[in-house]
């Protein structure tokens, strides 16, 4: 028994806690940056002793951006988006609905030809009928 509990502490010892070890990851990767930067910083600096002229590169040209930084394409592009599919949502979800609507379409294309077609019979018959002064 005594033996168990002593090599369970020696095991404990060996390997600590979550919160330890996050702590030593990130005091490592900071020190890495910091090397990492420092590295940059001089070869920069010995280029620029050099008589070299440091240029640095910008990623990008962000033309599609207002003056607060906001990505104007972008939100063109949701907003269209969102239209079209809230159109397309809304609009005879059911098969019996787009049934119903390409009927009543057709019924009001057939009024219409029929009005129109009452129409020139009556300007027919006035005599006076001119296809272009509709």
């Amino acid at each position: 028994n005594q033996g168990a509990y002593r090599l369970l502490k020696e095991y404990r010892k060996k390997r600590p806690g979550n919160k330890v070890l996050l702590e030593r990851a990130n005091a490592w990767i900071e020190a890495k940056e910091a090397e990492e930067e420092a590295l940059r910083l001089a070869r920069e600096q010995a280029a620029v002793d050099d008589g070299w002229t440091v240029v640095s590169s910008r990623k990008g040209r962000h033309k599609n951006r207002d003056a607060e930084g906001t990505n104007t394409k972008a939100v063109a592009r949701a907003a269209a988006e969102a239209r079209r599919k809230d159109a397309a949502h809304h609009k005879d979800f059911y098969h019996f609905q787009q049934r119903e609507a390409r009927r009543n379409e057709i019924l009001e294309l057939q009024d219409k030809f029929k009005q129109d077609k009452l129409r020139i019979a009556e300007l027919r018959a006035k005599r006076k009928f001119n296809p272009y002064d509709m």
